[in-house]
């Protein structure tokens, strides 16, 4: 059907140019037609002028006294950390800890995400929208992610306070086996 709709209204472009006259009517099984002969039942379409754009290729002079291109607005960017949440209290394995974010619009070139801990950088400018963060011990932490414009500016950014925990190893988790007594014990 989409077919159909396509056809019908490259036909509808094409023949004013073509053709004089277009009539339009509708057969048994509701199928709409369009032709320059007249049928039973068919109407007289009304089309207007086509218009026609011409475009002009610039010379070099006249490039050379346009005003120069004015800058595109650079968008502001709505960050929000989704992982670590604040306030979250975590126990995280090999100290590491996962974070991601959602960046609203999307993030297009040439903006990027800076991932920060505590004030200090983790790593290079990225695109990824999730990170891990590794070597975070026992303490209160401030993860922040800000989105950086083409000239390093910030468009945008969010601040995530964390806690972790360790867990002791008088009270371990994962005890395993205890020690041996020998047999019948």
């Amino acid at each position: 059907m989409k077919s159909v709709w396509i056809l019908l209204l490259v036909v509808v472009v094409a023949l004013p140019a073509m053709a004089g006259t277009i009539y339009r009517w509708v057969d048994s099984n509701g199928v709409v037609h369009y032709s320059d002969q007249a049928h039973p039942g068919a109407k007289k379409v009304d089309l207007n002028a086509l218009q026609v754009v011409h475009f002009r290729t610039p010379t070099s002079d006249a490039a050379s006294q346009e005003e120069p291109a004015k800058e595109k607005p650079v968008p502001s960017y709505t960050v929000k950390i989704l992982a670590p949440a604040d306030g979250t209290t975590l126990r995280p394995a090999n100290n590491e800890v996962h974070a991601s974010v959602k960046v609203v619009p999307v993030l297009s070139p040439p903006a990027l995400l800076r991932y920060s801990l505590d004030g200090q950088d983790l790593g290079q400018p990225t695109a990824a929208l999730r990170a891990l963060i590794k070597q975070v011990y026992r303490g209160t932490h401030t993860l922040t992610v800000t989105v950086l414009g083409a000239k390093g500016e910030s468009i945008g950014s969010a601040s995530s306070t964390f806690y972790v925990h360790q867990h002791s190893i008088l009270n371990n988790p994962n005890p395993g086996p205890g020690p041996s007594t020998g047999p019948g014990g």
